[in-house]
């Protein structure tokens, strides 16, 4: 699968956030992709998701007035063995479930940001952060244990940040430069 994500910001200082999600799920599986409202006690919509039903963590999500996320797979998302047994020894989360509890604790954009960047991980991921402020947009690039990358939206150089399945400051493979 191939995932492209998108943080850009016009001239007003909007900032929009994009993303696919071209995962190659079996046809089968794509029938229990949900967006779901997250609630507290009272009714209020704390923030909306996309996820897979039975899964406990996000693929994307909005927190309105807040920041939005999608995160995009680094290193190909690992492999299942190395990722199942970092969860069981060391308590590492999947990025998905990560993604959550950022949602569930941080009330905007710059907490967001700093959750991102730190609790250890199951594998490697693309954090792609919106906020609801001009300037507000942010690629954290995660290692399983720390952060590897924060590239931030600096509108007066780009007025975009283009997230791939590889680490921007590399060139991308020539059989995948969906950046072109």
């Amino acid at each position: 699968g191939a995932c492209t994500s998108i943080i850009a910001q016009t001239a007003s200082g909007q900032v929009y956030h994009a993303r696919n999600l071209d995962w190659n799920l079996p046809k089968q599986v794509r029938q229990f992709v949900l967006d779901v409202e997250f609630h507290r006690s009272g009714g209020e919509t704390v923030f909306v998701g996309t996820t897979l039903l039975g899964y406990t963590g996000l693929v994307t999500g909005l927190k309105r007035g807040g920041f939005t996320y999608s995160n995009d797979a680094r290193c190909q998302g690992g492999k299942l063995l190395d990722n199942m047994l970092a969860m069981l020894l060391t308590g590492a989360q999947t990025p998905g479930q990560h993604a959550r509890r950022v949602f569930e604790q941080a009330p905007d954009y710059a907490s967001a940001i700093a959750m991102f960047e730190k609790t250890d991980l199951v594998d490697e991921v693309y954090y792609i952060v919106g906020g609801a402020k001009a300037g507000e947009g942010a690629v954290v690039t995660r290692d399983r244990i720390g952060t590897a990358n924060v590239w931030r939206l600096e509108p007066k150089q780009s007025f975009f940040l283009l997230e791939t399945n590889y680490d921007h400051w590399e060139s991308p493979p020539s059989s995948d430069d969906r950046r072109t």
